[in-house]
């Protein structure tokens, strides 16, 4: 059976993380998958970090990294990355961009033969430029 890693970079995502950490433990409660969900926080300023122990508290699969300044979007997952200890590991942006709800088909896609899954946003509600 497969151990999954999920990283997850946060900059103030008090908002969402709740709601993406539940929705992760309830795809690998459902999938009967075992796995570690690493959070990398940079340097929120918000509840972030608070919310995450609280969280960590009843799910002993989440894992807390802290940085002690914002090292940005592309230091952080890799910092998380070089943390885990899964099979695989899945990058899931906090805000959901991501969704979710595809890392069934990722982790199928994976245990297919393919060494990396990438999943492309086909559109967006978001300007052009951006």
């Amino acid at each position: 059976m497969p151990y999954i890693s999920i990283v997850t970079p946060t900059f103030n995502e008090e908002d969402n993380i709740e709601s993406l950490c539940n929705s992760v433990q309830n795809i690998f409660d459902e999938l009967k998958i075992k796995y570690e969900h690493i959070i990398v926080d940079n340097h929120s300023t918000d509840k972030t970090v608070l919310i995450v122990k609280e969280i960590i508290k009843k799910n002993d699969k989440v894992r807390l990294i802290v940085n002690n300044k914002n090292y940005g979007h592309l230091a952080s997952p890799v910092h998380g990355i070089k943390n885990t200890s899964g099979d695989a590991t899945i990058l899931l942006n906090a805000d959901f961009q991501d969704p979710p709800e595809l890392i069934p088909e990722y982790i199928k896609k994976w245990e297919e033969g393919s060494l990396v899954v990438l999943g492309q946003k086909t559109s967006s509600d978001e300007k052009f430029l951006k």
